[in-house]
């Protein structure tokens, strides 16, 4: 029903930068009183407007805008902000946003995809570099072991090389990681092998100064 009210909305609605392209509604989040989902485009781009009621009278609304043209992100401002104001006056989910003494609480998030592209592949290229220099660390390990410091100098420096290369695979994992139980084990490991580090690094200093 409010996918249909939706479409008649936009077929009287104007737009000038951007073009309504679908309207979709969730059904199956248990949390939602309401879950739209509103699709535009502009320039072969999709434009993203979430509705989000949840049983607490909150409100969300979030926006995922792939430009930075500054009248495309007015118009989106605009069309949230109508929108709004048709589903709280004439849509068929007026009495579910209505139906409490207070009006909603509105929480606005937008984000740019291209940004989190930028991050993910800076991420990506850093675990890159690092996994690459995390091969040298144990050879660098071997060559002062056996060349510059005793054995036992060598042997306190394991935990330290080790350490190193744990750490960089296991950030790694708990930075990107949408897996709960993956992230923990990820910061499990950080920690010990930190801790094996210190505590290495520690007797290192103890015996050089016995």
């Amino acid at each position: 029903m409010l996918v249909q009210e939706i479409e008649q909305y936009f077929q009287k609605y104007e737009l000038k930068n951007i073009a309504f392209h679908k309207a979709e509604v969730s059904e199956e989040n248990r949390y939602a009183l309401m879950d739209l989902e509103l699709y535009l485009t502009y320039k072969k781009r999709i434009i993203q407007i979430n509705f989000f009621l949840n049983t607490l009278n909150d409100f969300f609304v979030r926006k995922s805008i792939p430009t930075k043209n500054i009248e495309v992100i007015k118009e989106v401002e605009e069309v949230v902000k109508n929108v709004l104001t048709f589903l709280q006056e004439d849509s068929c989910y007026r009495m579910a946003i209505l139906y409490k003494e207070s009006p909603p609480k509105i929480h606005e998030y937008s984000y740019n995809p291209f940004i989190d592209k930028i991050i993910d592949s800076f991420i990506i290229t850093c675990y890159s570099a690092g996994r690459t220099l995390s091969w040298f660390v144990p050879i660098l390990w071997i060559y002062l072991s056996i060349k510059k410091y005793d054995i036992l100098t060598g042997i306190l420096m394991g935990p330290i090389a080790i350490g190193t290369c744990v750490i960089i695979h296991a950030g790694f994992k708990y930075t990107v990681s949408d897996d709960a139980n993956t992230a923990l084990k990820a910061k499990k490991q950080i920690v010990y092998s930190g801790i094996a580090m210190i505590v290495s690094a520690f007797i290192m200093c103890v015996t050089k100064i016995i």
